[in-house]
């Protein structure tokens, strides 16, 4: 009894390690993967350069994972593609940003990201 309790524990760790270990998120498929710098924002109709506020850089992995740099506030996490456009999660929550032509736009506080693609 105690072989076969102890076998399929074992068993359990190991299909439990193993789906940990695997090959993860392919996402090198993607439009999205690159990085993406914001070329404006708009608040209150108004728009504004980066040149005047500071600059905002996202990039997303083929794994998966994501960086960014919100005007000097940086940080780690996820991305998932949507139907209309992107989802980021990290610690503090989930934002969305939308794909309009060659611009995805993340809303955030009332202030637009406007981001492209560096080529």
């Amino acid at each position: 009894m105690f072989r076969k309790m102890f076998a399929l524990c074992a068993a359990l760790v190991m299909m439990v390690s193993l789906a940990a270990c695997g090959g993860g998120t392919d996402m090198s498929e993607s439009e999205y993967v690159g990085v993406w710098d914001c070329t404006s924002y708009v608040a209150q109709g108004i728009t504004i350069s980066p040149d005047e506020v500071g600059t905002s850089t996202l990039e997303f992995k083929a794994d998966g994972k994501a960086s960014y740099d919100l005007m000097g506030q940086t940080g780690e996490a996820d991305w998932t593609e949507t139907e209309t456009g992107v989802e980021i999660t990290d610690a503090s929550g989930t934002v969305a940003l939308t794909k309009t032509d060659a611009t995805l736009v993340l809303e955030q506080d009332g202030v637009q990201f406007v981001f492209e693609k560096q080529q």
